[in-house]
């Protein structure tokens, strides 16, 4: 009986050519495979000899950037890795693939005396740097010597072009990726992606956030698919963690007893396909996309008193200065932030005067107003306010109470009725014109559509 072994061949390491790397201790098969190769060996020493003079020239200039050049380079790497290996399983296709994508990086390095003007881009933390190669796009965190205060406003939109064509946008954020009460109170970093006008990520925390999960280790994009790579937490039993307070395992402080917490690198991949044109990203008609910030007027009653706090080019609703505005007397120490005042005015539209209290909280957990309307000379309600870890909305013992929620409010009156202008701690919420009920309730007068930056 004949038995037959088949393994994977590769040629012995010829001696006349040698890469940038030693090729005894090369491990990959991609690395055996130049190794194997004297064309490939000589490609892989003329791409490194053309990185090293770039990054030299690089160094006489700007530190920082050459420390980004340094790591992009490791981005090119893994990109080499990868389209190698996965697309092209056949030896000679693999050879054939090396010998493309080395040309390709030598020619990026040997046709621009420095790397071009928007190659990477910083967050606007400093902490992480995108880079737009040749052949694939990438979001990295900078060595912690590398960090430093960005200037870069949020939203930033930082644009790239690979060499076959695809185009990508990435958008830096800041303050809420998501709703306040849902982590939102805990700012931190965020990106949004598009491939070839796909809108394939949205707002995905890089750091912080403290219910979103760990810090993001690295984001790879191609026209094929887009890659995150997060550090995800055990916990002491084996339980996967999200819930990190956006710390890796280096973090400093220890907010939910992560020293016993064991870290794992874990990566998602979205693949490119029949995802819809994002054409609010990008619409057929460009000249008729609403500016950022500007307010779009959803008047429901009255509709000119809606439109008259709505001047051309606010960026908030603007109280009529015809207006009496509210005058608050302080009323109570707050136990954590925010203030407190009383007034005596008809607060519920009942043609009463009233003795109205407001509390106006800052606490993550309580942030926004309160009012509360009692019978004119009725006795000081006794209520707790601003306890950090106690009840969110006090409920007094009589009179009626209003409650905006994650909201503060101004409070006005003209032509003889009381108005509340709530302005939500929530980035995606609109600000609403409400008037008071005495049930409790209010109802809505106006409400105004802020025209948001695209995540």
């Amino acid at each position: 009986m004949v038995l037959l072994f088949v393994a994977t061949f590769y040629p012995p390491f010829p001696v006349s050519a040698q890469p940038s790397f030693d090729c005894v201790k090369a491990s990959s098969k991609i690395e055996k495979l130049i190794c194997a190769n004297a064309d490939l060996a000589a490609l892989d020493m003329r791409m490194a000899e053309s990185f090293k003079r770039k990054h030299s020239a690089l160094l006489e200039k700007n530190d920082l950037e050459a420390r980004v050049f340094m790591s992009a380079q490791a981005d090119w790497l893994v990109f080499r890795n990868k389209e190698c290996s996965q697309a092209a399983p056949v030896f000679s296709d693999q050879l054939s693939c090396l010998n493309r994508v080395y040309k390709e990086r030598i020619t990026f390095f040997e046709n621009r005396s420095v790397p071009r003007t928007k190659e990477f881009s910083p967050s606007i933390g400093g902490q992480y740097a995108a880079y737009c190669l040749d052949n694939s796009f990438s979001i990295r965190p900078l060595p912690t010597n590398s960090m430093f205060e960005s200037n870069t406003p949020s939203p930033y939109t930082f644009d790239c072009t690979l060499r076959d064509g695809t185009e990508i946008r990435l958008r830096w954020g800041t303050d809420q990726a998501m709703p306040y009460g849902e982590c939102g109170g805990d700012a931190g970093e965020f990106f949004s992606l598009w491939v070839n006008w796909k809108h394939l990520a949205s707002r995905q925390y890089l750091k912080g956030g403290r219910c979103m999960g760990e810090s993001v280790t690295g984001v790879l994009a191609t026209d094929r698919f887009v890659k995150v790579c997060r550090y995800i937490g055990k916990d002491e039993n084996g339980i996967d963690k999200t819930d990190g307070g956006g710390y890796g395992p280096n973090s400093r402080g220890d907010r939910f007893g992560m020293a016993k917490w064991a870290f794992k690198r874990v990566c998602t991949d979205v693949a490119i396909g029949d995802q819809p044109k994002d054409k609010f990203e990008y619409p057929d008609n460009p000249s008729s996309k609403p500016i950022v910030g500007s307010l779009i007027t959803k008047s429901v009653v009255p509709s000119k008193l809606c439109h008259l706090m709505n001047p051309d080019g606010a960026e908030e609703p603007v109280i009529p200065a015809s207006a009496e505005r509210i005058s608050w007397i302080p009323w109570k120490k707050t136990e954590y932030c925010g203030s407190t005042g009383r007034a005596h005015f008809d607060f519920s539209n009942a043609g009463v005067q009233q003795d109205v209290y407001n509390w106006n909280l800052c606490t993550h957990a309580q942030d926004g107003d309160t009012y509360l309307a009692l019978p004119k000379d009725a006795p000081e309600p006794d209520v707790q306010i601003g306890e950090y870890d106690g009840d969110r909305r006090p409920t007094p013992v009589n009179g009626v109470m209003w409650d905006l929620g994650y909201a503060h409010g101004e409070v006005f009156r003209l032509d003889g009725k009381t108005y509340v202008l709530s302005t939500p701690v929530n980035d995606d919420l609109n600000p609403q014109l409400l008037m008071p009920k005495g049930d409790g309730k209010m109802t809505k007068a106006c409400e105004w559509e802020v025209v948001r930056p695209h995540y």
